[in-house]
């Protein structure tokens, strides 16, 4: 059974973290788009490359909780993992 409360509170915390780590890009994306929100030119130029973060928050939030109960080794051996795939 604690096992299955260690899952479950990763699960949740890749899912958060996902989900706070790309809409906080994508939302002020999409306020611009529709001219709710003024921003700098360089901002508007970051959101709308190829390099906008919100692209990337689904991988983020996949080594954070491994980092946070397992650390740089777990997150080594999880890339390891991840790479033979």
């Amino acid at each position: 059974m604690k096992y299955s409360k260690f899952v479950s509170r990763n699960l949740w915390l890749y899912f958060l973290i996902a989900f706070v780590s790309s809409w906080i890009f994508w939302v002020p994306q999409a306020l611009i788009s529709s001219s709710l929100l003024l921003a700098p030119s360089i901002f508007i130029d970051f959101l709308f490359s190829p390099f906008n973060p919100a692209a990337f928050g689904p991988l983020v939030s996949s080594f954070s909780p491994t980092y946070l109960n397992e650390g740089k080794r777990g997150n080594k051996e999880f890339a390891e993992k991840r790479s033979r795939l």
